[in-house]
């Protein structure tokens, strides 16, 4: 992918350097002063001369104006003063420079797509982190993985863990994590934290298991404080573990921190390197952050080059955000597309009504079970478990383990009351779709 081209950087400077100068003359001398002056010293650090900059700016219009030369002569007003000053007014010239700006960085949401589906090459799902300063849009890409990911694995599993859930209340209101319920799919606890983890690398080990699961992790950084040395060991351990099995099974995790410290949070730097990331605008600025990356000495100098491009670049540049990537051991620059299309709410089948599903296609296959259950001829969930046991071996199904570890059980030991009470099978609870549109 390519990054830059001189020539537009040129231009860049060119047109800001041009932009002050009419500001200086024709409205405020004081405010187009400060404009020319910075694109002067941004031409300087570049290494642009001033005549060539300026010069540099006219290929870029060249089709724009053209375009209001042969509309005058098709009019018969070349000599028209009038018209030129209207057309000119009306003549997209700054979305123009911006398209070629964003055709010369090539910015396009490919990168994005290779985080969200499986390499095509090893059918794996990628687990990745973004860094990302408060303000930068670290939500926002969570919130596409989400919704991405429930989009294409409408059975798979979604868990949330945002240990700043109050805060992100406020900001989005019931679009907070697209109003999915919590202490089922949301959770902010430490200990959840922990739990999630441990379930999700025991899953690796469980056959019977074949469900996606996706982990979204927000405010990395604030989260593993709270736990001590060896509990971190623990869960690097396990999260190394996750990415580097679950791939395959597509099981992903996707963290968002504003700073990492390798030391502090007991990751292994090995880990960290493997990793792709997605450095935002003000977090690409801090100091040290290619340390953490795990870059190699030739790679820091290639990082270093793209923020100097990045700080260079607007902020936005036709509905894309400039950021820098590191997937698969490349670093480009790229862009974070406008995520504002993402409806505010979402409705998801928890993970409980999934396992229920599955209980409820065994009854629907054994209506004599449910009734058996409920005219007490299979008194116990022990009993019915060994009822089922030689039932799930002719449906080619793993053997069932009587503890929380198999979802399966799990859902017969929380679903077992209300089975007994001929309260079966449960309403199902619909998330009616909101109309607020979250704050960027």
């Amino acid at each position: 992918m390519p990054t830059s081209n001189p020539n537009h950087e040129k231009a860049a400077t060119g047109a800001l350097f041009l932009l002050g100068s009419a500001i200086a003359f024709g409205a405020n001398p004081f405010v187009g002063a400060c404009i020319g002056t910075a694109a002067y010293y941004r031409m300087q650090r570049r290494g642009f001369g001033l005549l060539q900059s300026v010069l540099s700016v006219w290929p870029l219009l060249r089709e724009p104006v053209q375009e209001v030369i042969e509309q005058l002569t098709a009019d018969g007003k070349e000599q028209s003063g009038e018209v030129v000053s209207n057309l000119l007014q009306q003549m997209p010239l700054l979305k123009h420079f911006e398209l070629k700006l964003k055709e010369s960085l090539a910015l396009n949401d490919e990168w994005l797509e290779q985080l969200v589906t499986p390499n095509p090459n090893t059918e794996r799902l990628r687990s990745f982190a973004v860094l990302g300063e408060p303000g930068d849009g670290k939500s926002w890409l969570l919130r596409y993985v989400i919704f991405h990911f429930i989009r294409n694995y409408p059975n798979g599993r979604v868990y949330i863990h945002d240990i700043e859930l109050e805060q992100t209340r406020k900001k989005w209101g019931e679009a907070a994590w697209f109003g999915l319920p919590e202490g089922q799919v949301v959770f902010s606890e430490p200990h959840e934290f922990e739990l999630l983890v441990s379930d999700i690398s025991n899953e690796l080990d469980n056959p019977a298991s074949d469900s996606p699961i996706l982990l979204v992790v927000d405010e990395f950084n604030n989260l593993m404080p709270k736990f001590s040395e060896k509990q971190q060991q623990r869960l690097g351990g396990q999260l190394e573990d996750i990415k580097n099995r679950g791939g395959k099974r597509l099981i992903q995790f996707a963290i968002a921190s504003q700073v990492i410290d390798v030391a502090g949070f007991g990751l292994r730097r090995a880990f960290i390197r493997s990793l792709d990331w997605v450095v935002l605008r003000m977090a690409s600025q801090v100091g040290g952050v290619y340390d953490n990356l795990g870059l190699r000495d030739s790679q820091k100098k290639e990082f270093n080059g793209l923020v100097d491009q990045l700080v260079d670049l607007p902020s936005s540049i036709d509905d894309f955000w400039p950021c820098i990537t590191f997937i698969g051991k490349q670093l480009a620059l790229a862009g974070v597309p406008d995520l504002s299309w993402m409806p505010p709410v979402l409705s998801i089948i928890s993970p409980s009504e999934q396992a229920a599903s599955w209980l409820q296609q065994l009854f629907e296959e054994q209506p004599d079970l449910l009734y058996r259950i409920q005219a007490k001829d299979i008194p116990s969930r022990t009993q019915f478990g060994k009822v089922l046991d030689p039932i799930l071996k002719v449906r080619g199904e793993q053997p069932l383990k009587r503890n929380s570890s198999d979802p399966r059980w799990k859902e017969i030991a929380d679903r077992w009351d209300s089975i007994v009470a001929e309260k079966w099978p449960p309403e199902k609870s619909e998330l009616e779709p909101g109309t607020d549109t979250p704050d960027s």
